[in-house]
């Protein structure tokens, strides 16, 4: 019987420690297992198939290898409700690996957090026409460091936070990842960005309507101009947000924007990498004062204007080989060299210093 809902039956429930291991549960009409009060559940593997959810916690353990419910692996299953939930009042459920899945049409995340916290370390959570995981009230969290997440939504946030810090998200119908007014994370604001976790959007990749975005690490893909979609709250320090269409996808990352080629909008972070990848004709803004110590070559038949913007670029042990046509122009804002520029082209100054 189920302690809050008297119209809905439960198969297990659990206030004691109950192990799942090479095990069958399977309900046509009642929940799973429920776990109340200072129950723990441990899913090591085996199948829980149900119509209504398959694993559910009311309980108040939250803290580590005291969760509530701790799933290393197996196959849940709901064809109607939540798969798991940790509903209101309840601690931490914390989930390694498994599957994960709702197969049938339903307004129901595969995964829903009503309580304190998830924690998704690995594992596969799939919905065939709803979120794979959603934050939903109670002003929780839900961290996901981990695991391949897809369903017709990716994941969603309407209170407290989502933090995505790795894994796969993929919203195959609509968004990867949503908030109407709460708080996305995504990535870790102590480490160094990189191309992981990655969230990818049919409709928009990273979608706020009034909620805060804080980018730190990641690749996001969506339509193009919808990879993100909202203001970014707060971005990795000295990083700046490159949107690239590959002709599919709208792809955001973050790049060391040490330069910002306008003309293309893409920012680089070496002069050396801006020059070799801009177009002739474009113009290449100086974003930061950089010290470098690879030549710059401009080739043959390239024109290129450096904007020095009131930055410094010195070049340690390390020259300008101009083949082209180069402007350099800013009116303050130098180029130092420790070695003499090779001209072979056409080079000219507009109130800058080389």
């Amino acid at each position: 019987y189920d302690t809050n809902t008297s119209d809905i039956t439960t198969t297990i429930i659990n206030s004691g420690n109950l192990e799942l291991t090479e095990a069958t549960i399977k309900s046509d009409d009642s929940m799973g297992i429920s776990n109340i009060e200072s129950g723990k559940i441990v899913i090591t593997s085996g199948k829980v198939n149900t119509v209504n959810t398959a694993v559910r916690n009311v309980g108040i353990l939250d803290n580590g290898d005291s969760s509530s419910i701790i799933i290393n692996g197996g196959e849940l299953e709901s064809t109607s409700g939540n798969t798991v939930s940790n509903s209101s009042g309840g601690g931490l459920i914390t989930i390694n690996n498994g599957k994960m899945s709702r197969p049938n049409d339903g307004d129901n995340p595969t995964v829903i957090n009503l309580g304190k916290k998830i924690i998704i370390n690995g594992g596969t959570i799939t919905s065939a026409d709803d979120r794979a995981v959603h934050q939903y009230t109670g002003g929780g969290t839900t961290i996901i460091n981990g695991g391949t997440m897809s369903g017709e939504k990716g994941a969603g946030c309407d209170s407290g936070e989502l933090i995505i810090k790795g894994g796969s998200i993929t919203g195959n119908v609509g968004f990867g990842v949503y908030t109407g007014s709460a708080t996305i994370t995504i990535g870790d604001s102590s480490k160094t960005p990189s191309s992981t976790p990655t969230i990818t959007g049919k409709e928009a990749g990273v979608s706020s309507a009034s909620g805060k975005i804080y980018f730190y690490s990641g690749t996001i893909k969506g339509p193009q101009n919808k990879a993100i979609v909202g203001t970014v709250t707060a971005k990795a320090s000295s990083y700046e947000i490159q949107r690239v269409y590959d002709g599919t996808n709208e792809i955001a990352t973050l790049i060391k924007g040490n330069y910002k080629n306008i003309t293309s909008n893409r920012f680089y972070e070496t002069l050396g990498l801006a020059t070799a990848n801009s177009a002739t004709g474009s113009t290449i803004n100086v974003i930061n004062n950089v010290t470098e110590e690879a030549d710059i070559s401009i080739a043959s038949g390239k024109t290129l204007i450096i904007d020095l913007n009131g930055k410094t670029t010195t070049l340690s042990n390390a020259s300008i080989i101009n083949n082209g046509t180069l402007t350099i122009q800013g009116t303050s804002g130098e180029i130092n060299s420790t070695k003499n520029v090779v001209q072979n082209g056409t080079e000219s100054n507009s109130n800058a210093s080389l």
